[in-house]
């Protein structure tokens, strides 16, 4: 595995070695929706972003880049522990006073 360095951070993406030697000839970024991804231009000759997972597998497939659809939007991680509210429990007593008395 090669590490392949993301222009807008500090951070590295790692590629199969195999993919490296075309990979590396492209700037590649951290987009937004926290996909890896490229500057390119689509089949019309319009500006486009190009994912790195799509042109991986475009690659290894022959599948066409631009039949590709965007990948969803990484997601962030939730805890696992379920939040439950609890429910509005009336006052014991009238004036919300649990338990206190009024001095004979």
């Amino acid at each position: 595995m090669a590490q392949l360095p993301l222009a807008n951070s500090n951070r590295f993406t790692q590629i199969h070695d195999a993919d490296y030697p075309w990979a590396s000839q492209h700037t590649w970024r951290i987009h937004e929706d926290g996909h890896v991804v490229r500057d390119g231009v689509d089949e019309y000759g319009d500006p486009t972003i190009i994912y790195l997972c799509n042109e991986v597998v475009s690659r290894r497939t022959g599948i066409p880049l631009w039949e590709f659809n965007p990948p969803r939007p990484a997601k962030k991680r939730r805890s696992k522990v379920k939040r439950v509210r609890k429910p509005d429990i009336p006052p014991r007593f009238g004036n919300g006073d649990a338990g206190a008395r009024e001095a004979d």
